[in-house]
């Protein structure tokens, strides 16, 4: 099999792939793109920390994705980090390969490697527990103080829930076919050698069978395993010229035993860097193959485990059944090299990583314009220096700034300019200048982490493109892609008490980790303090088409425009949720404007065609009443239950525009069919008042449904999709105030608006800086230029409108914390 051509399989969103070597341009070219092909989008790379630095300081090409589609964790080993493992899971499948091949163009390309896959899509099978045993072993190395690696983490271990409950571990499964396998690695009690001794349970061996690359220079692990195995014969499948082997160190005990086979791959010109050990007995071909060359740091020895990272699968089959399997029976029936005959390759010079683990620069992770660097044991914190670096790794002309606040040992700080660094270098005290490393960008990594489309996910989005008019089928599309998204979520993973009481540091992380909206105000930063991108907590959501349909209607570019997608009593009744008390909201009780129950469908009748498009207003006006009706009710279960999210700020936006887009100003003809809510005189159905009534469902009331929305703290930063509702928001309150008053509105309606709108602008907590910035003048400009013509609204009145209410409500906010002072 060619094992790049495999990976291009769909059903799977995460993929982990362990490396002793790295070549990033195989990597991004083969793996990559065939992962994100195939709809997988959560990838994850382990390389060894030395041979990572290595790469990144050599003369091949940088990575051009790593940090921004993918993370790169360096893993720190005894000696070396050394498996070749790559994970993937999806909802309703799993597999896992076991390989000798690294991450390099040869490994997956060039070489001739060993390679065994176990898949599954029960959950309950052997197989299931083998790669939830690969998956415990690859975890131990992905470093979760990182926020990059974390969030991925948390990200696919709530769509693969299966991972959280089985048992895992090193012991012998059976497999659907009724053979034994299990994962044996080397940090484990016992080495890989010793644990596949264990499984053959003192059987006889008729033959051995070894093929690897590297050997101890004393051949001491293949001389322990022939004293301990006693096999009638060893075959040693050997490249003559290019393996390296020193014949003569086998112990004369076994020269009868032990043949040299010369074993060339096809063509002659292929590395064989496969890793095979077969022990035949009379009823089972034992079978182990991995990254574990036969040398002591690999397998390890009696009383030892080895100082190499290793990971090998092992497989017990019917006798005589591998041989076929793997090719290699005519082989061994190749005349032996004698022993004295052999020529052994030049061993090749030692990559010096004692010399390079010195210059290790740690790790860096970037959220927006805030750089975390978690620097490597004995780093100079105080003195040592950071220098952030482009993508061909040449020094930025930006300046960092140091913060304090940290007692994790990390050093946080923040990117003075708007470019962002690729990688990034410490300048030590003492003048040296350490290797570069990836720096994860979390907030383009939100971007590109995300379920693969499903049919009901193209169908949502096949309803957005090309429209230009607004209307309930937008309201249906973010419906449907919210409960497509979550279909591919398991939310609430069932727990048995036993594993209730082993809950993970990731899991209770992700609970600590979510903050209210005020918690979030509380520490966040104005975005004059920011010179850098913004972040959308949309990002890695299909919701997000939602939001960029909507500011494309009103011509506001967002982000993902210049990123193109791989692959938005009667006042009771109107406004309450049933929760008022007694103070300002309790004027919507006392009147009979907002009252009437919801009317019910009526049949087209069949009349003139006069009759049949007022009856077509009629039923486009009721259906609009119907849905604000049923958006309160949905808000307020919400915000009783587990709270609201950005994407329940997403659709009060697009409610609010969608009536917006519905409402005339009664001066003159609507344009279209659409526009079937005038400005006064039609009890329930008047835009001002269905307008008025979705802000109380979400600001209204005793505790107000936005104080059940819940945020990640993921920044310090008010994410832009949310200030773009915030705007919309103050521009409709603003908007449904002068309609009322124009149309002479009960002054009761008038009040309980005039005490909803302070409510607003409390509740979203906004400075002036920012009510007055562009981002915010900037919506309520384009709102008003959309939809200002038809409700006979012109954009300076609302301008006005806001600034006076902003500052005077500014004005006394500041006189309250004086008298709070005093």
């Amino acid at each position: 099999m060619k094992l790049y051509e495999s990976f291009g399989k769909q059903g799977f969103h995460t993929s982990i792939a362990t490396s002793f070597g790295i070549d990033f341009e195989a990597y991004e070219n083969v793996m990559l793109a065939r992962f994100r092909g195939a709809g997988c989008h959560n990838n994850l790379l382990v390389v060894d920390a030395n041979m990572l630095s290595l790469a990144l300081e050599s003369n091949a090409p940088p990575p051009v994705f790593a940090g921004r589609s993918y993370t790169v964790t360096p893993a720190v080993a005894p000696r070396v980090f050394h498996p070749k493992v790559v994970l993937q899971f999806g909802r309703s499948s799993a597999r896992m390969f076991v390989s000798s091949a690294n991450v390099t163009a040869p490994g997956l390309a060039g070489n001739l490697e060993v390679v065994g896959m176990v898949e599954t899509d029960d959950f309950a099978s052997g197989e299931a527990h083998l790669i939830a045993a690969g998956w415990r072993f690859v975890s131990q190395f992905l470093d979760t103080r990182l926020e990059s690696v974390r969030r991925q983490i948390e990200w696919m271990l709530a769509r693969t829930p299966w991972l959280r409950e089985i048992e895992s571990s090193g012991s012998i499964a059976r497999l659907e076919d009724k053979t034994d396998a299990a994962f044996l690695t080397s940090i484990e009690t016992a080495g890989i050698g010793e644990q596949f001794l264990g499984a053959l349970a003192g059987q006889p061996v008729r033959r051995l069978i070894l093929v690897s690359p590297y050997w101890d220079l004393d051949l001491s692990t293949l001389n322990l395993l022939l004293d301990r195995l006693e096999p009638k014969e060893a075959c040693l499948l050997l490249d003559q010229g290019r393996h390296v082997f020193a014949a003569e160190a086998i112990a004369k005990r076994h020269h009868k035993r032990v043949k040299l086979l010369d074993f060339k791959a096809k063509g002659g010109t292929r590395f064989i860097h496969a890793k095979l050990m077969v022990a035949q007995t009379a009823k089972r071909d034992h079978v182990l193959y991995g990254s574990a060359n036969c040398t002591a740091a690999a397998l390890g020895g009696a009383a030892f485990v080895g100082s190499n990272v290793e990971a090998c699968l092992y497989r017990a089959l019917p006798a005589g059944s591998v041989l076929s399997q793997l090719g290699i029976s005519d082989v061994l029936k190749k005349k032996p090299v004698p022993v004295r005959n052999f020529v052994s390759a030049e061993r090749p010079e030692e990559i010096p990583l004692d010399d390079v683990a010195g210059r290790s620069p740690g790790q860096f992770v970037c959220n927006l314009d805030k750089l975390t660097w978690y620097p490597p044991p004995g780093a100079d914190l105080e003195n040592d220096r950071v220098e952030p670096l482009d993508r061909a790794g040449e020094l930025l002309s930006i300046a960092l700034r140091r913060e304090s606040g940290r007692d994790d040992g990390c050093v946080q700080l923040r990117l003075l300019g708007k470019d962002r660094p690729a990688f990034a270098r410490v300048v030590r005290s003492d003048g040296s200048v350490s290797a570069p490393a990836i720096v994860a960008r979390i907030d383009e990594l939100r971007e590109e982490i995300r379920d693969a489309r499903t049919r009901r996910i193209d169908a949502a989005l096949a309803d957005i493109d090309g429209e230009t008019d607004l209307g309930l089928w937008l309201l249906e599309t973010l419906n449907e892609l919210e409960a497509a998204e979550a279909s591919l979520v398991d939310h609430n993973v069932p727990q048995t008490r036993r594993n209730a009481a082993r809950r993970t540091d990731s899991a209770q992380a992700a609970e600590e980790r979510k903050l209210t909206y005020e918690q979030f105000m509380a520490g966040r930063r104005l975005r004059s303090e920011i010179d850098g991108p913004a972040r959308n907590s949309l990002a890695g959501s299909y919701a997000s088409h939602i939001r960029s349909f909507l500011n494309r209607l009103l011509g506001i570019r967002t982000e993902e425009e210049s990123q193109p997608d791989d692959e938005a009593n009667k006042h009771r009744a109107a406004f309450g949720r049933g929760d008022e008390t007694d103070s300002a909201e309790d004027a919507v009780e006392g009147g009979g404007e907002f009252g009437g129950t919801l009317p019910d469908e009526q049949p087209i009748a069949e009349v003139d065609q006069q009759a049949r498009a007022l009856h077509l207003r009629r039923q486009n006006r009721d259906q609009l009443i119907r849905a604000v009706a049923n958006l309160s009710k949905t808000v307020a279960e919400k915000a009783s239950q587990n709270g609201l999210r950005s994407i329940d700020l997403l659709r009060l936006r697009a409610v609010l525009m969608i009536i917006a887009s519905a409402g005339w100003s009664g001066v003159r003809p609507p344009r279209n069919s659409l526009q079937v809510l005038p400005a006064a005189n039609d009890g329930e159905g008047t835009w001002p008042r269905l307008l008025g009534k979705v802000l109380f469902a979400y600001f209204g009331g005793r505790r107000n449904a936005i104080a059940s929305l819940v945020l990640d703290d993921v920044d310090d930063e008010i994410p832009k999709d949310i200030l773009e509702c915030w705007a919309t928001c103050i521009w409709v309150i603003q908007v449904t105030i002068v309609g009322v008053s124009r149309h002479h509105e009960s002054q009761t309606i008038a009040r309980v608006l005039q005490t909803l709108r302070a409510t607003i602008y409390r509740v979203i907590a906004l400075g002036v800086e920012e009510l007055e910035g562009a981002s915010v003048l900037g919506v309520l400009d384009a709102l008003s230029n959309r939809f200002g013509p038809s409700l006979g609204i012109d954009s300076p009145s609302v301008l006005a409108a806001h600034r006076q209410t902003s500052r005077m409500l500014s004005g006394e906010n500041a006189l309250n914390a004086s008298d709070r002072e005093r």
